[in-house]
């Protein structure tokens, strides 16, 4: 314990209001802001508590170099260099993130208002989801499907089966044939593809492949001249005088739907998982029926600072989330502490949605909700699961958690790589725009 509080039997909050003794670093905030479970005498010394709700901690600044200017319009330029990168960020007068620009060995700019993300910050967070993703173990409700390189979209279980269903066949392995018959140069020094002989070009290095008027045994004992050989007739009676080929490497090549590795067309459909997610088996891509855990990402996923989706009882929570299904494009997979989470992208309307608060109710057939930590709030770790008793009006391939209109999967420190960085180099110049202790 604190050798200033032994003495003590309450604990003053740093808002000024105080507890039990008992009641400090219990793993529980009994203080309002929570003060009571900041460990004062660990590396997060450096921490100011904000009256909106927030705190920000100068040594959850990433190690490496930093230097930074304000403008004439209060704005800011911040550079941050480490070993791997260099991070140059653009503030506004407002402290809202105009752009950063992040140069390693995939260089990206991120604009606020352009392409897939808005960089605009609510310095209160009231319209941003936490930075939630699900894992998923379970069988991905929609079938797997194969692109045809012309946009034409064929049943996953035509590939590897014998016929071409592409235009380009590009549904069916391409082996380049490899030649398995040789012929001796008359020194004895070498041997050369039978292919290569009488072709016009002197591939023995005593030009013996291209005598024309010399012999050639056939195996059963007649003689043919070397012209003869590799003519495209068979003239000796086992027809050894012309090139044998075997099918080689298969030049068609199937990528992994998590783009981490192509294999050959061969190997698709093949009843073993090449792919490391199964989907050169037919495995689908996307979420379904089975178990769901709620993963943290970014600073969230810390021991510091813990997000909550709001209450699993109070229905006029205003913090409290959403469980909505949708259909979405494509799935991003991002490795959480206790293993590999699924975000969706390029999503569509909401297909349906319920509450947490009804999900915990168990007021949702098809669904069951487990708080794992017996909390009452939505946290990193609670479980669900969706069975096939679940009925929906139309079609869907994707669970996301929503605030509102907020998605927790487009929350930036999910969708933009670096954005842990800059929300830290931004609390290191004062700004109070962390992410919220649990209320």
């Amino acid at each position: 314990m604190n050798p200033t509080l032994r003495n003590q039997a309450e604990f003053t909050c740093f808002d000024g209001e105080t507890i039990p003794l008992s009641s400090y670093f219990d793993d529980e905030a009994d203080c309002s802001d929570a003060s009571d479970e900041i460990d004062w005498e660990a590396d997060w010394t450096d921490c100011v508590y904000d009256a909106a709700g927030f705190w920000t901690c100068a040594d959850s600044m990433p190690q490496g170099i930093w230097s930074g200017g304000m403008q004439d319009d209060g704005s800011m330029i911040v550079m941050f260099m480490d070993d791997e990168s260099i991070l140059t960020i653009n503030i506004n007068s407002d402290m809202s993130i105009a752009s950063f620009q992040i140069e390693d060995d995939e260089p990206a700019l991120y604009t606020a208002g352009t392409g897939d993300h808005d960089l605009m910050m609510d310095m209160t967070l009231e319209e941003a989801a936490p930075p939630f993703a699900v894992g998923f173990d379970g069988e991905a409700i929609q079938e797997a499907t194969f692109e045809c390189n012309d946009g034409t979209i064929i049943e996953f279980a035509l590939l590897n089966d014998g016929a071409y269903d592409c235009t380009d066949e590009e549904d069916e392995p391409d082996y380049d044939e490899e030649e398995v018959s040789y012929w001796m140069c008359a020194d004895e020094s070498t041997y050369i593809s039978l292919s290569s002989v009488s072709d016009g070009y002197a591939d023995c290095e005593d030009g013996s492949d291209e005598v024309l008027t010399s012999n050639f045994d056939c195996n059963d004992g007649t003689t043919i001249t070397l012209d003869m050989v590799s003519d495209d007739n068979m003239d000796c009676a086992d027809g050894e005088d012309e090139p044998e080929f075997q099918e080689g490497e298969d030049m068609n090549s199937f990528y992994c739907a998590d783009g981490s590795d192509s294999i050959y067309m061969s190997w698709v459909n093949d009843d073993y998982n090449d792919c490391e997610d199964g989907s050169d088996e037919g495995a689908g891509q996307g979420h379904g029926y089975g178990d769901y855990m709620v993963g943290a990402v970014g600073i969230a996923a810390g021991d510091l600072i813990e997000w909550n989706g709001g209450s699993l009882t109070d229905a006029t929570s205003a913090d409290g989330m959403d469980l909505v299904l949708s259909m979405c494009d494509s799935f991003n997979t991002i490795d959480g502490d206790e293993g590999e989470l699924s975000a969706a992208e390029d999503c569509g309307d909401d297909v349906e949605r319920w509450s947490f608060v009804d999900l915990a109710a168990g007021n949702v057939v098809g669904i069951e909700f487990f708080d794992a930590d017996e909390s009452g709030t939505l946290t990193d770790g609670d479980m669900f699961m969706i069975t096939e008793d679940l009925e929906t009006m139309e079609d869907w391939n994707a669970v996301r958690l929503a605030k509102g209109m907020a998605y927790a999967d487009e929350n930036p420190e999910v969708v933009l790589p670096g954005f842990t960085a800059a929300l830290g180099i931004i609390s290191m110049l004062g700004a109070a725009l962390l992410v919220r202790k649990n209320e």
